[in-house]
């Protein structure tokens, strides 16, 4: 059987989910090796679109507890979300190429309304050499000790009483500037 392609459009469903009654950040592995964020908000505004979609961005990979945090921040809008490999039937299957220099992995953002599902935006980017190194690395260590999704709920829990977004871009183990040819910071 012929696999279909995903088509994506603007103004349209989104395609990859039903965000209804959701908000916040999502990241998910998908089978084409790249990440996928999905930033949705019910009645999202356009100050909010315009802010994901062409704002000045910044993602870090933050590691607490063996939990991986990707955490955004789309001109001072904050979020994160926590990632767990082993939520995957074939956890050893997630895997990142080791980028050459000045290369990184792909990462896909979209904004969309959960009131409606409807996808409001979409963002294309290519990660930073560091940063997809350190999240390569955050990952082989992740699979190494495996977590149910009781375990990783209960960390995120704790984590979040803990720090805000914000602050957890500030302990980032390596972020990146969206945009930036070569211009890989610390938080």
């Amino acid at each position: 059987m012929e696999k279909q392609l995903t088509q994506f459009a603007v103004g349209k469903e989104f395609p990859l989910g039903d965000t209804r009654g959701k908000e916040g950040f999502f990241v998910e592995y998908g089978e084409d090796r790249t990440l996928y964020m999905v930033v949705c908000f019910p009645n999202m505004t356009e100050k909010e679109r315009l802010a994901i979609t062409q704002g000045n961005g910044r993602m870090g990979v933050f590691v607490y507890d063996n939990v991986i945090y990707f955490v955004g921040n789309f001109d001072g809008l904050d979020g994160d979300s926590a990632y767990n490999v082993h939520k995957y039937d074939k956890p050893e299957e997630i895997d990142i190429d080791m980028p050459d220099e000045g290369e990184g992995i792909a990462f896909h953002i979209f904004a969309v309304d959960s009131r409606n599902n409807i996808l409001k935006g979409i963002r294309m980017c290519g990660m930073g050499t560091r940063w997809t190194k350190a999240l390569k690395k955050a990952i082989e260590l992740q699979k190494e000790k495996p977590m149910d999704m009781e375990e990783f709920f209960g960390k995120v829990a704790i984590a979040h009483q803990r720090w805000t977004s914000k602050e957890m871009m500030k302990l980032a183990d390596v972020t990146y500037k969206l945009g930036s040819p070569t211009d890989e910071v610390r938080a």
